[in-house]
């Protein structure tokens, strides 16, 4: 059976095998046979709406840390993933733009 996570903007529909942790800088997507985390976080701006000038910038420190970056680009939205290893993990960050 699924069940469906939801924030005060987005909502995720996840199988039983998926746990979710919540706290105050994102939400955690857990794979409960096995090692695999998704990290979700999201923001708004008060005003206005937000550039690729803007997330680019916010984003910066974790681009340079990258060994790896890819343009994505779907149906849905435009965006990049970057891609590191620390201790042992490969850690992606995909960001939408």
């Amino acid at each position: 059976m699924r069940k469906r996570f939801k924030s005060e903007w987005w909502s995720v529909e996840l199988p039983d095998c998926w746990e979710v942790k919540e706290d105050e800088v994102c939400v955690s997507l857990h794979y409960t046979k096995g090692d695999e985390v998704v990290q979700v976080s999201a923001a708004r701006k008060e005003t206005g709406a937000i550039s690729k000038k803007e997330v680019l910038e916010f984003s910066d420190e974790s681009r340079q840390e990258a060994e790896r970056e890819l343009s994505i680009r779907t149906k849905f939205f435009d965006g990049y993933m970057t891609e590191r290893r620390d201790k042992g993990h490969t850690l992606q960050r995909m960001v939408a733009l």
